[in-house]
C-alpha cells in the first residue's frame, strides 16, 4: 500500500508484487495432461491441478508412446477454464504409484501425486507459459518448470505434437534454466552467457586479416562420423585444452557427440576450458561468460548424458549464473531439493572450509543444532536421529578380568554384555548421548535384562536426582526395528518398581 512503512517480518503493509513473464525461458510448451489433483476450497469438487508430461522421443515411432511426467499446472485457469477442462476428462481412475501406467515415467515415492490418472490418448493439451525451469527430483524429467501458468487448451493438438525430451535437453544446455531475468527487449541470455552485440548503423564495416594461429584453428570435420547425440544442436567452443587432452582432440569428441565447434565466445551456448591460457583469462576478465572444465565435458560422455550444471564444473562464473545457483543450492553445492550421494557428499565437504573455532564445538552444540535442524525441517523427527533428544547411563560391565580356567556360565553372561556395548553405540549412532556417570541429565538408565545385581545400587544413587527411566536393553531394540520411540513401560525391569517405592 503507498506510504507505509517497511516493517521487518511484517507483511500487513505490503504487498509482494512479481512481475509477468515478460522474457520467459523460452516459447510456450505444450504439453500433454497424464493426470490431475481436485481443488481446494471452491473448487473442491472440481479438478483444478493438472500433472503434466513431456513425450519421450527417443521411442521409435512403431513402439508404444511414453511419457515423462515434468509439472503441474494449477495457476491461470478461470472457472470456465476448469469447468471445460473438467468436461473433457472422460475417464478418471485413481492413481495408484506402485501400480502406474507402463506408458508413464514417474519417481514412485514422489511427493508429487495426482489424484487420477488420465490416458495420453484423449489428447488433453494445455499451452502453458513459465518463468524458468530448475532441477526437482520430485518428476520423472528430474526438472521441472518454475512458476508454470495456463494458457489455453491446445484442441488442434494432440500427444504426438507436444514439448519433447529432447527440447528440455537443449532448454537445459542453451541456459534458458532461469538465468534470463526479465529483459522484453533483449535477446535471451544463454548459460554461456552470449554477449550482446552492439551493431553500429550507417557504418559499414571494412574486411579484416582472417588469419589464426594454428592453437586457434578449429578441427576439420569433413570426416568425422556422429556416434552419439550427447551434445545434439549446441554449439561448443573449446577454448584451450589440457594434459592428455588438446584443443584438436576435445573438439573431436564434441563432434563426434552430436555438438558443433565454433571459435567464438559469441557464437557458442557452451564454452569449455582446460589450462588457463591468456584466452581463456581474457574471456573471464571480460565478465561475460561461464566457461565449464574440460571435465564436465569429459563427465557427460562418460554417462553418455547431458549432466546437470553444477559449480564443481564452472572455471568462471558470471553474477547472473550466481545467483541462478543460489536459488536452488547452497554456497558449497548442495542442492535444497535433490538427494545426494554418499560419494557427492564427501565432495561437497571436501569444498567446505573448516572454521577455526569449530574445534572448540562440543557435543552439546551439535546436538543443539540438530534440535533446530529438526524443529525447522522436519515435522516429526530428524531422519538417522532417533535417540537425539535422550541421554542413557549404560549398566555394562565394568570388568575385564577373564576367569581361569574359563567356565561356559561366564562366556555366556559376557556375551550379553557385549551385546550391550553394541547397542550403545548403535544408541550413539542414532544421536543419542552417554553419560559415564550417574547425573540429573541422564533421561533413561540402560540395564542388561540378564544381569539385574547392579540394579538396587543404581535406584539408590537415582534417587537424590531426578528420576530416569529404567529400561532393559530391548528397547533400544524395539526402538530401532520401529523406528520410533516405543513406550519404556513394557520394558521396565520387574523389579524395578520394587527398588524405586
Amino acid at each position: 500500500m503507498p506510504y507505509a512503512s517497511y516493517q521487518i517480518k511484517q507483511t500487513n503493509a505490503w504487498l509482494k508484487v512479481k512481475p509477468d513473464y515478460m522474457d520467459s525461458f523460452l516459447d510456450n510448451c505444450d504439453l500433454l495432461v497424464v493426470g490431475a489433483k481436485y481443488g481446494t476450497g471452491r473448487r473442491n469438487h472440481s479438478l483444478a491441478q493438472f500433472f503434466c508430461a513431456i513425450r519421450d522421443d527417443s521411442i521409435p515411432d512403431y513402439e508404444h508412446p511414453k511419457f515423462i511426467s515434468f509439472s503441474m499446472v494449477g495457476i491461470g485457469f478461470k472457472d470456465e477454464d476448469i469447468a471445460k477442462l473438467n468436461s473433457m476428462i472422460k475417464s478418471r481412475p485413481k492413481y495408484d504409484s506402485k501400480n502406474q501406467p507402463k506408458w508413464l515415467t514417474h519417481p514412485k515415492n514422489s511427493s508429487e501425486k495426482p489424484d487420477i490418472v488420465i490416458d495420453y490418448k484423449e489428447n488433453l493439451v494445455l499451452e502453458v507459459k513459465a518463468n524458468s525451469m530448475i532441477p526437482s527430483s520430485s518428476w520423472g524429467m528430474q526438472y521441472a518448470l518454475r512458476f508454470p501458468r495456463y494458457i489455453k487448451i491446445r484442441e488442434d493438438k494432440g500427444w504426438q505434437d507436444i514439448m519433447t525430451f529432447s527440447d528440455v535437453q537443449r532448454v537445459k544446455m542453451e541456459g534458458l534454466t532461469g538465468i534470463t531475468k526479465r529483459k522484453p527487449d533483449e535477446s535471451k541470455i544463454e548459460l554461456a552467457a552470449h554477449s550482446t552485440q552492439h551493431i553500429k548503423k550507417g557504418k559499414k564495416k571494412r574486411p579484416k586479416s582472417s588469419a589464426l594461429l594454428e592453437s586457434q584453428r578449429g578441427l576439420d570435420s569433413s570426416q568425422l562420423v556422429k556416434k552419439t547425440t550427447i551434445f545434439e544442436a549446441l554449439k561448443i567452443f573449446i577454448v584451450s585444452g589440457i594434459n592428455g587432452y588438446s584443443k584438436q582432440a576435445l573438439e573431436k569428441l564434441a563432434i563426434e557427440n552430436g555438438a558443433e565447434c565454433v571459435q567464438k565466445a559469441e557464437s557458442a551456448n557452451i564454452l569449455i576450458a582446460g589450462n588457463k591460457t591468456f584466452h581463456v583469462i581474457s574471456l573471464i576478465n571480460s565478465g561475460k561468460y561461464n566457461i565449464l572444465s574440460y571435465q564436465y565435458f569429459l563427465d557427460c560422455i562418460k554417462e553418455q548424458d547431458l549432466l546437470n550444471i553444477e559449480p564443481k564444473y564452472m572455471v568462471h562464473v558470471t553474477e547472473a549464473a550466481r545467483e541462478y545457483f543460489m536459488e536452488f543450492m547452497d554456497p558449497w553445492g548442495d542442492s535444497y531439493t535433490a538427494f545426494v550421494s554418499e560419494e557427492k557428499l564427501g565432495e561437497i565437504l571436501k569444498n567446505m572450509p573448516l572454521k577455526n573455532d569449530s574445534i572448540n564445538r562440543d557435543e552439546n552444540w551439535h546436538r543443539k543444532l540438530a534440535n533446530e535442524f529438526s524443529e525447522r525441517y522436519f515435522d516429526y523427527q530428524l531422519p538417522g536421529m532417533l535417540f537425539l533428544n535422550m541421554v542413557s547411563y549404560f549398566d555394562c560391565d565394568r570388568s575385564d578380568t577373564v576367569p581361569d580356567p574359563l567356565i561356559m556360565e561366564w562366556v555366556k553372561k559376557k556375551k550379553t554384555w557385549d551385546k550391550l556395548d553394541l547397542l550403545s553405540i548403535r544408541f550413539q549412532a542414532e544421536g543419542g548421548l552417554i553419560s559415564k556417570t550417574p547425573s540429573n541429565q541422564v533421561t533413561h538408565v540402560i540395564l542388561n535384562k540378564h544381569d539385574l545385581s547392579n540394579l538396587k545400587t543404581l535406584t539408590g544413587v537415582f534417587q537424590n536426582e531426578r528420576l530416569p527411566r529404567f529400561v532393559t536393553s530391548d528397547w533400544i531394540e524395539a526402538c530401532i526395528q520401529n523406528n520410533t520411540i516405543i513406550n519404556e513401560g513394557e520394558f521396565e525391569p520387574r523389579l524395578v518398581r520394587d527398588c524405586l517405592y
